[in-house]
């Protein structure tokens, strides 16, 4: 199967979304990884406009959510069965009815509809398929990752040296952080909380320390010297310091542990540093990285691809050491 997204719950609890033979499928691992099984029912995800759906994520044992464009399917007895979700369509008819992306913690989950050019931010309570609007996002391509009881929602601008938003997102609506991210054409280099990379904001990822987030800049891909830039924020994101220039790397997603931010490149690997350092070495070999994340400081996961797409989709791989060595799943 070529993976286009992954969940963990737990380091033995994980669903993987891909295709098979051109269908999509849903596979259930209870080992970590080692042996995967197909579910019987799979979502159903009908054919659209944009494609196959895009992601993959579940809040625990029995609540998932298949999500892309064109539709959200929620199941709540663990893919026994599913139920297709609309999401309000608030600018026309060529937006879809879908989820840009999911996110779910806390108790609660947040997605962003299919709206273009800005989606909006919607949040339900766990097992629920009613979701309100709390506000709407100032990115375009934006993602959504959740800290504590907050809906951190960072993306693009477009082209040209627009420097993207940090908005953050709760029950009572959306307000705006300080973003590290100058946009693609912005001034290299690393900086203090009051300067900007170069780059779009294409990871944010909290640290088991209160308050303290990471972010990553992407690197420009006009440049000859492609380099993105790691920022640490102890204050939720009201303000950044550079951390480190990831050099040759491209970024494409972030992920952080107790000890270690891990950054998923598009133009190969992954490059690991340690929070306690300034410095940065690279693991999982030269292949392009679409995707990484780790359940806990050990068990971690990535996806091979340029993209998250049906196109870039590729092969799962799994490190049980904190990143040291990686195996290719039997997905």
């Amino acid at each position: 199967m070529k993976v286009s997204s992954v969940t963990f719950v737990s380091a033995d609890d994980g669903w993987v979304l891909g295709q098979v033979g051109g269908r999509v499928r849903v596979e259930r691992t209870t080992d970590g990884g080692s042996r995967w099984t197909p579910l019987e029912t799979s979502p159903p995800f009908g054919p659209g406009p944009s494609g196959a759906p895009t992601g993959i994520r579940f809040a625990d044992l029995v609540h998932g959510y298949v999500f892309g464009r064109d539709a959200l399917d929620v199941t709540s007895n663990g893919g026994q069965s599913w139920q297709q979700v609309a999401i309000a369509d608030e600018d026309g008819a060529s937006d879809g009815t879908g989820a840009a992306d999911v996110e779910a913690a806390g108790g609660r989950v947040w997605l962003l509809n299919a709206a273009a050019p800005y989606p909006s931010i919607y949040t339900a309570t766990v097992g629920s398929t009613s979701f309100g609007r709390v506000g709407r996002a100032g990115n375009r391509g934006a993602f959504v990752e959740v800290h504590r009881s907050e809906a951190y929602v960072v993306g693009f601008e477009g082209a040209g040296p627009v420097p993207p938003n940090l908005e953050v997102a709760t029950t009572a609506g959306v307000s705006n952080r300080q973003s590290p991210c100058g946009g693609i054409g912005a001034d290299q280099g690393t900086s203090s909380a009051s300067g900007q990379s170069a780059g779009d904001f294409v990871g944010l990822a909290p640290a088991i320390t209160p308050g303290v987030l990471y972010a990553v800049c992407g690197g420009d891909t006009t440049s000859t010297t492609s380099a993105s830039f790691l920022y640490r924020s102890d204050s939720d994101g009201r303000s950044w310091t550079g951390v480190t220039v990831l050099h040759a790397c491209v970024a494409a997603a972030l992920a952080v542990t107790d000890s270690t931010a891990f950054v998923a490149c598009r133009n190969g690997g992954v490059r690991a540093a340690p929070l306690t350092s300034t410095t940065s070495h690279s693991v999982l070999g030269s292949m392009p990285v679409q995707y990484v994340g780790f359940t806990n400081d050990q068990d971690g996961v990535a996806i091979s691809g340029v993209a998250q797409s049906q196109a870039g989709a590729g092969d799962l791989y799994l490190t049980r050491n904190s990143g040291e060595h990686w195996t290719k799943a039997a997905t």
